[in-house]
Order: C-alpha cells, then sequence, then structure tokens
C-alpha cells in the first residue's frame, strides 16, 4: 500500500489519558495523537469503499491502536487508556517525520501532552432494552 501522503487519507484526532494506575483518583495527562490512515487502508476498513458519515468501529479501533503505538506501552506504574477519537483534517503545522508508522503507512504524531487532567469517569453502557 502507497505511503505517499494524499488528500484523501484519512485523519482522526485521538485522546488517550495516561494515569497511575495505583492511585486511579489522581490526575494525570490527556495525550492528543493525530492518526493518518492511507486511502487504501481506510476503503478496506469503510467496507463500502466511500468515507461514512461517522466513524466505524473499524476505523475507531484501528485509529485508537496506531495512537497506542505512537505513545508506547507505559512503565508500571502508569496505565493509558483511549478517550475518545474524532475525524479531523491534517494539522497545517504537522511534522513531516511521524512518532510511528505501520506497515500499511499509518501514521500517528503526538501533538499535545496536557498534565493535571483527572481520569475521567467511566463511559456508561446501556444495554439495548434496559433503558
Amino acid at each position: 500500500m502507497s505511503k505517499v501522503r494524499t488528500i484523501d487519507d484519512y485523519y482522526a484526532t485521538v485522546f488517550l489519558h495516561r494515569y497511575h494506575k495505583d492511585n486511579p483518583s489522581k490526575t494525570g495527562e490527556r495525550i492528543e495523537i493525530v492518526v493518518r490512515i492511507p486511502e487504501e487502508a481506510a476503503k478496506i476498513l469503510f467496507g463500502s469503499g466511500r468515507r461514512p458519515a461517522m466513524i466505524s468501529h473499524k476505523i475507531y479501533r484501528r485509529a485508537a491502536r496506531i495512537a497506542r503505538q505512537t505513545v508506547g506501552m507505559p512503565q508500571a506504574p502508569w496505565a493509558i487508556e483511549g478517550i475518545s477519537v474524532v475525524e479531523s483534517t491534517m494539522p497545517s503545522d504537522l511534522p513531516e517525520t511521524s512518532g510511528f508508522q505501520d506497515a500499511d503507512g499509518s501514521e500517528g504524531w503526538i501533538y499535545s501532552v496536557k498534565s493535571g487532567v483527572p481520569r475521567p469517569p467511566p463511559a456508561l453502557i446501556v444495554e439495548p432494552g434496559t433503558a
């Protein structure tokens, strides 16, 4: 697959939270990662070959995985968890060299790190028919 950046590549911004595993209520870091998925790889993940109106589960998982690989595995007692993945565009100030590149050309850049951020509450999962 092509590793050359094109206007039709898929970009997502992923937010991760790095926190102290033994003291999760202590503040941690919110890490913003820009992820690029090459056009060919994105079309495979889309299934239909065209960009969906919402981020699909496959795109979400792929972008989150690239973001985690960009940041790297934290050393104990630190842990990292995904907060959100949102569709985005390529920032104009994105460096030429990424922090991580996968075999299919997907890339990740650590865009910002903000310290002193409380751990977000766990996602609310509602089972069908229980609400």
